[in-house]
């Protein structure tokens, strides 16, 4: 095995050559980001060659020239070897080098042939090819320079075992007949990567279960996405704006005046005063219709969604798929609202709708 620190375009032009020709590429990236919204790149380690034996450090805050990393995420005749490529996605993506298809993510795969829901690297070598790898640098400060042993060791483990995990899970999907919903989720995943739609930032609130009026969950969801806004403009993380609690007292007193909002003792930072009038104004045009706070689900409803837990697990168990790839409880929760609500549901689509189809319509028609 060769190991190469890139820093320079002529190095990285080599190894992207290689991959070229090689037709496959194990990716991964590190990043830092305690202090900001977005991540800061620091390094893009890469393995490619026959068997895995070129492995590159990728230094993107020295290569002034990214572009043959960028066309090599860009061509579709590259196959992409990831874990978990969802954050990588994003480092990437704030390169200016996103990936396209086909990504092979392990982690994803893992799931479908029933070795763990979102497993770790660490754990999915060992179960697979019996291999032991370190991980004692998830927090490391990864833009110093030069990197410590330690870190040079780790990056580099992350992904020369990627290729053999391709290999080995790529069998398991396609004697198992799952490649087609894989690749299926694979490119699911890759849009939804691409979208980053601010409007589902309420779904990240710690403590959202306690609004049980329409209207209440209605300002978190106005307020959430409004300080995800806020965030990606500043660059800062999320909290450090105005927390989780703030957010949920902010919905559930309903301050009607900007001096009611200053004076949450949740809420209380240097920006509010700054943003006071503004939140007051969102909340405003949130509404406040009165309604009775809403009931907690009848049995009929708490049944039916005892009936559709036990039948993943059961349809899971007979495909050897995790049960959360095939359905979060969340995921199941959208099935049992009104009729309208039902038509963009996930479960009522794609791959899942093989496998669930009829069965959970007939539950359905309970509702």
């Amino acid at each position: 095995m060769r190991i190469a620190f890139v820093d320079d375009g002529a190095a990285l032009s080599q190894i992207c050559d290689l991959a070229a020709r090689t037709r496959w590429l194990a990716l991964d990236t590190e990043c830092v980001r305690e202090k900001t919204y977005y991540p800061r790149p620091a390094l893009v380690q890469v393995a490619t060659g026959e068997n895995a034996e070129e492995v590159a450090l990728i230094d993107p805050t020295a290569v002034s020239d990214l572009a043959p990393l960028r066309r090599l995420l860009a061509d579709g005749a590259i196959l992409k070897i990831i874990h978990s490529a969802q954050q990588d996605y994003e480092v990437l993506e704030r390169l200016e080098c996103p990936v396209e298809a086909p990504v092979f993510d392990t982690q994803l795969a893992a799931a479908f042939v029933g070795l763990g829901y979102q497993v770790g690297y660490k754990q999915l070598v060992m179960a697979c090819l019996a291999v032991g790898v370190e991980k004692d640098c998830t927090r490391s400060d990864w833009l110093q320079r030069p990197l410590s042993s330690e870190q040079t060791r780790y990056a580099v483990h992350d992904v020369i075992h990627l290729r053999s995990l391709q290999q080995f899970l790529e069998q398991r999907l396609r004697r198992e007949g799952k490649r087609e919903w894989f690749a299926e989720e694979s490119r699911r995943n890759l849009e939804a990567a691409a979208e980053r739609d601010t409007g589902d930032a309420w779904q990240k609130v710690g403590g959202r279960g306690r609004l049980t009026r329409a209207s209440d969950q209605r300002r978190l969801r106005l307020l959430a996405q409004w300080r995800e806004q806020k965030a990606q403009k500043a660059d800062l993380p999320r909290r450090w704006l105005l927390g989780d609690d703030c957010l949920i007292q902010l919905a559930l007193m309903r301050p009607a005046k900007a001096s009611a909002i200053e004076k949450i003792a949740a809420c209380r930072n240097r920006r509010i005063r700054t943003w006071a009038r503004e939140i007051e104004a969102l909340l405003a045009r949130a509404g406040d219709d009165d309604e009775t706070p809403s009931k907690k689900p009848g049995t009929t409803r708490l049944a039916l969604m005892d009936e559709l837990m036990r039948l993943v697990r059961e349809i899971a168990a007979e495909h050897g798929i995790e049960p959360s790839l095939l359905a979060t409880r969340r995921q199941l929760t959208q099935l049992v609202r009104p009729e309208e609500a039902r038509a963009n549901a996930p479960l009522l689509h794609g791959w899942r709708t093989h496998l669930l189809g009829e069965r959970v319509a007939a539950l359905l028609e309970k509702t």
